[in-house]
């Protein structure tokens, strides 16, 4: 008889969870659906919980035992190199989703698309953006595939490609954060400060509360000398993250550049819980750019007869460069989870969409 997979797979991940064994659940599966075509469905579909759950080995236990039954299941291989994925095994992922695309069940758009973001993670952008544009030639108007492709333009130094490609990814998405803010990523690594910060405003506009959005608004108000609208951004992004000390060496030097030397000193003795080690150095760094102020104040002065403050130096702007960090956050794309077939996605990292050096 026809089994309902979706009550099928409720119950039996009901008496799984008071038994919480594996080998009986595979059991369960076999004795309960006569009909083998729906068995690899039944597989897929209680994997995909137990992944939900980051229940990884029972995951591993059962999709290795599907794959022994059935060896040509491209829907197992697909779990299978998601995953691999989750637990940060890329190569063996992207064996995984290779092997899936050579079978007859593949869902070859969603495969391209999972082992693309697998060849990123292992610093494989040509591979990477070759699997992405064969997904874009079947569906050109795949947002996450076209949003990736710029991603791994970027990570190629291909700053201009994926510029226009996020701005084409826009065009298809016009409300999407990640996107509008990736954006202004790119022109303020290019230099482009203004229009990066307008960028960065725009993506406020659609989500007000992003702190790594407002961090880098503030960050680019301080290349263009906007240092008051600059601590505003700084100040919304540390009440909703008050801890986050990259967030606030990057506003403790903002002042700095600023010049506001007696707000820097008031911030950071009220800073709490960093360590006195820690509040010495940024005092120090404090004292160098005070020497250069008043250095410049000195020859000002003595030029002018006045003592008017001097525009900023080469010198200030140097140990700027220097000690602040201010690289914009740049959103990844993320695999995500998503139970209907036609939606080309995969699973969820649960986490922000940050470049990082990936473990491979």
């Amino acid at each position: 008889a026809t089994v309902d997979i979706e009550p099928f797979i409720e119950e039996l991940y009901n008496e799984y969870k008071i038994r919480a064994n594996i080998e009986w659940a595979i059991a369960y599966i076999e004795e309960n659906i006569s009909k083998i075509s729906q068995r690899v469905p039944a597989y897929v579909a209680f994997s995909k919980r137990l992944l939900k759950e980051k229940n990884y080995k029972h995951t591993n236990n059962l999709l290795g035992e599907g794959l022994k039954k059935y060896s040509e299941s491209g829907a197992l291989m697909m779990e299978m190199g998601k995953l691999k994925y989750v637990t940060q095994i890329y190569s063996e992922a992207a064996d995984s989703f290779i092997a899936a695309l050579k079978t007859k069940d593949a869902k070859r758009q969603e495969t391209l698309y999972n082992l693309a973001l697998t060849n990123l993670q292992m610093g494989k952008e040509e591979e990477a953006v070759a699997n992405l544009k064969e997904v874009i030639n079947m569906n050109s108007t795949y947002v996450n595939a076209i949003a990736t492709l710029g991603l791994a333009y970027k990570r190629l130094g291909k700053k201009n490609e994926a510029l226009e490609t996020y701005k084409r990814a826009l065009k298809l998405s016009p409300n999407d954060s990640d996107i509008i803010n990736n954006i202004g990523t790119i022109l303020y690594e290019q230099g482009e400060y203004e229009k990066a910060a307008l960028h960065f405003l725009d993506a406020l506009q659609v989500k007000h509360d992003d702190v790594e959005v407002l961090s880098n608004l503030g960050n680019a108000l301080v290349k263009v000398q906007k240092y008051q609208q600059a601590w505003v951004a700084f100040d919304e992004a540390l009440k909703m993250s008050p801890a986050n000390p990259k967030l606030i060496e990057n506003y403790l030097l903002c002042l700095l550049d600023g010049r506001e030397f007696d707000k820097f000193d008031d911030m950071l003795q009220k800073i709490k819980f960093l360590s006195i080690d820690t509040k010495n150095k940024l005092q120090a760094v404090a004292d160098e750019y005070k020497a250069i102020a008043n250095s410049d104040a000195d020859k000002t002065t003595r030029r002018s007869g006045t003592g008017v403050k001097s525009p900023e130096t080469k010198a200030i702007r140097a140990l700027l460069r220097k000690k602040l960090k201010g690289k914009s956050k740049f959103n990844n794309c993320l695999l995500y989870t998503s139970d209907a077939a036609d939606d080309m996605q995969c699973v969820d990292l649960g986490g922000r969409r940050i470049i990082k050096k990936k473990k491979t």
